[in-house]
């Protein structure tokens, strides 16, 4: 009996130790805890940046889709419109040299008299600014007649303001000619067969060649979007929004020439414009009215 009771007291002393709570397994090393923490902050931030840059991306996608609908409103020129700047008034070239006679400069025959009107002011320079870019000028230097300088930035002008009218970005023109020497336009003839061999009016200072297939996006604050607060790359995108109003003005050139041309026939209508609008080479001939 002795022997059972103390076989008890031993089994229930057995029990008592399995049931003593146990102290925890030792936890991860701080330095293992700081990391995980961080890791976790990290894949928070980068689902949020993520979250916010698909938003941005929307918003870009939403001002690209809504500026190519305006510009697919916008009309190219008729025909008959065609026809008045190829064949109206500006297509009688004695009409240009007439304007070059009563309102330019005595021929320009050489490079010294060039110098000696710039130096009295009868020829001031043309140069790149916000309405137009001059491009490279092979046969002719950038200086005009200041009543030809005036007309070309309110060419520039209308122009521009008849986009902003429309909702759409602002594009320059491009003068890719003004006036020429004797010699130069001579030289000019002989690869370019809209190039008269004869006295030209570019040779008194009144007349630019203005393109009608390529226009210059204008950067502009305006133009962005307003994204959403701690957008990551930011200046990433708009310089990519940026580059895609550029390939629109390129794709939409013949909509902008539509615009272009009306101002030209409205100010041809107000005599301040002589225009000829070339077929050989892409430019319209412009000279002061």
């Amino acid at each position: 009996m002795a022997l059972a009771a103390l076989g008890g007291l031993a089994a229930g002393w057995g029990l008592r130790a399995l049931l003593v709570e146990r102290p925890p397994p030792p936890g991860p090393p701080p330095e293992m805890v700081r990391q995980l923490a961080a890791l976790r902050d990290s894949l928070a931030r980068t689902e949020a940046g993520l979250a916010v840059y698909g938003a941005a991306l929307d918003t870009l996608d939403t001002v690209v889709t809504r500026t190519r609908a305006r510009f697919e409103r916008l009309r190219p020129l008729l025909d008959s419109e065609l026809d008045a700047l190829e064949s109206g008034r500006g297509a009688n070239y004695g009409n240009h040299r007439w304007a070059a006679f009563a309102y330019g400069t005595p021929p320009v025959r050489s490079d010294s008299l060039l110098d000696s009107l710039r130096a009295v002011g009868r020829l001031v320079p043309l140069g790149d600014n916000s309405r137009y870019v001059v491009s490279i000028l092979e046969y002719s230097a950038p200086f005009v007649v200041p009543s030809t300088r005036w007309l070309i930035s309110e060419t520039a002008r209308r122009f521009q303001d008849s986009l902003a009218a429309r909702g759409l970005p602002l594009y320059r023109l491009i003068v890719t000619s003004a006036t020429r020497t004797s010699s130069r336009q001579a030289a000019l003839s002989t690869v370019n067969a809209n190039a008269v061999s004869s006295a030209s009016s570019h040779e008194a200072g009144v007349s630019v060649d203005v393109l009608y297939v390529q226009f210059v996006y204008l950067p502009r604050d305006e133009d962005l979007p307003t994204l959403p607060p701690q957008t990551p790359h930011t200046e990433r995108l708009n310089r990519w929004l940026e580059g895609v109003y550029s390939d629109l003005g390129f794709r939409y050139a013949e909509h902008l020439d539509g615009l272009l041309g009306r101002v030209l026939l409205q100010m041809q209508q107000e005599g301040r414009w002589l225009v000829l609008r070339e077929t050989g080479q892409p430019v319209y001939h412009l000279t002061r009215g």
